[in-house]
This record gives structure tokens, C-alpha cells and sequence, in this order.
């Protein structure tokens, strides 16, 4: 299953280039996937083509039988945006992330903040470094928590034992 993420991934990344058999033949060696490319974008076609309804049902119609990744790519087209205004909303919220007001919200900030890093890497942005994670993952600490935390400094070598040790200490 891993693979037809990668090919999801790679149909969002079109936004708006249509994607022709040719296309989808041309994967099997461009993203080097062990099951056909055109098997399985005929499978995401006729799981659509069973679960869709609406004008989602519309789309899958008018496109071509056994399309499933074009099919999907206009499905998403609206909620993968791509477009430079969202990177740069999106890079603010990264790379200039709200203070975190208490203990207690801790452990739910940097969930919705590490949501914002996903979010901007899909749009095309570049996450940052390990390093840069825990900088700006301790600038938004409430004050207490930053302190204690400079103190065991090195204690953190990376940003997940950084985040393991703020989550743990203040949890939900």
C-alpha cells in the first residue's frame, strides 16, 4: 500500500496538468514501483467509481474509464493548494509559530504546529531542520517550561527527544 501513497502524492503535486495513460505508464519507472502503475490507478477507479456520489460522481464520469489517478487529482485539486499564497500563510505559521500560552497546551500546540509543518511540505514548502524544530520549539514554550528546558539543553539531541520530553512532562 505504501506505493499508492507515493502515486497520490505524485497526482496532488499536478494540480493542474492533466494526467494521461501515457502519464501513468510513464511512472512505473519514474517513481520505480514494483506493482503496475496503471493497475493500480484502475483500482483507485473503480474504488471511487463504488464510493463517490454528487458531483464527485460527475467528475469520476467525465473522465476517461480506469483514470483513477486523474480522477483523483481533480477530486483534490481545491484542497491540495499548491499556490505560492498558501505556502507563504503556511510558512508563517511554521517558521513563526504562536507562543504557547500555559503547561497545559502544551502538548496539543505542538501537534497542531507539527499539522502546519506537514501541511507546508505538501504545499511545496521546506520544512525545517531537526535543529531549527527545536529553536523554534522552545521560543513558543511558556516561560517556565523554555527555562527548564535551556537548563537540560543537552539533554535534547534531537527534536523528537525535545517534544517526548515536553508531551510526557505535560499531557493532556
Amino acid at each position: 500500500m505504501p506505493e499508492v501513497n507515493e502515486l497520490l502524492k505524485w497526482v496532488e503535486g499536478r494540480q493542474h496538468t492533466k494526467i494521461t495513460e501515457a502519464d501513468v505508464r510513464g511512472l512505473q519507472s519514474q517513481l520505480m514501483l514494483e506493482n503496475s502503475a496503471v493497475v493500480m490507478s484502475h483500482h483507485v477507479w473503480r474504488y471511487l467509481n463504488l464510493n463517490l456520489t454528487g458531483d464527485a460522481k460527475t467528475i469520476h464520469t467525465n473522465t476517461d474509464d480506469s483514470n483513477g489517478l486523474e480522477v483523483w487529482r481533480k477530486l483534490t485539486l481545491d484542497i491540495t493548494p499548491r499556490s505560492a499564497a498558501r505556502r507563504k500563510l503556511l510558512h508563517d505559521q511554521v517558521y513563526n509559530p504562536t507562543n504557547i500560552a500555559n503547561l497545559a497546551a502544551v502538548r496539543m500546540a505542538i501537534e497542531h504546529w507539527e499539522g502546519f509543518v506537514t501541511q507546508y511540505e505538501d504545499a511545496g514548502g521546506k520544512a525545517p531542520d531537526d535543529d531549527m524544530r527545536q529553536e523554534l520549539l522552545v521560543g513558543i514554550l511558556p516561560e517556565s517550561l523554555q527555562e527548564h528546558i535551556l537548563w537540560r539543553e543537552k539533554d535534547f539531541a534531537t527534536y523528537q527527544q525535545l517534544t517526548r520530553s515536553t508531551s510526557s512532562t505535560h499531557p493532556v
